[in-house]
């Protein structure tokens, strides 16, 4: 599980041109959205990039359950996305 170590503002706040920090790395925001919405929840995206913007990234989660949810992803051969298991915290 990712621990979030500090928030900033909500997490529902967070747009274009924030930072977010994961295990210590910078990496900027390119896009919020909702991905799936749900009878219950709605699961969101937040579309991240390196600062040279040579790699990408996703955080996935469902709202309401932000810190039970929260998974890191990283963009294989600009096509798929890959989870990344050994992510321990995230923080903007």
């Amino acid at each position: 599980m990712i621990t979030i170590k500090k928030q900033s503002k909500p997490i529902k706040n967070l747009k274009k041109g924030d930072k977010v920090f994961v295990d210590g790395h910078e990496l900027i925001v390119v896009k919020h959205f909702l991905f799936m919405e749900y009878k219950d929840t709605n699961e969101m995206i937040l579309e991240l990039e390196n600062k040279e913007k040579t790699k990408k990234y996703q955080l996935r989660y469902f709202e309401g359950q932000l810190e039970t949810s929260l998974e890191f992803y990283y963009l294989m051969k600009n096509f798929q996305y890959v989870k990344v298991d050994n992510v321990k915290e995230v923080y903007w």
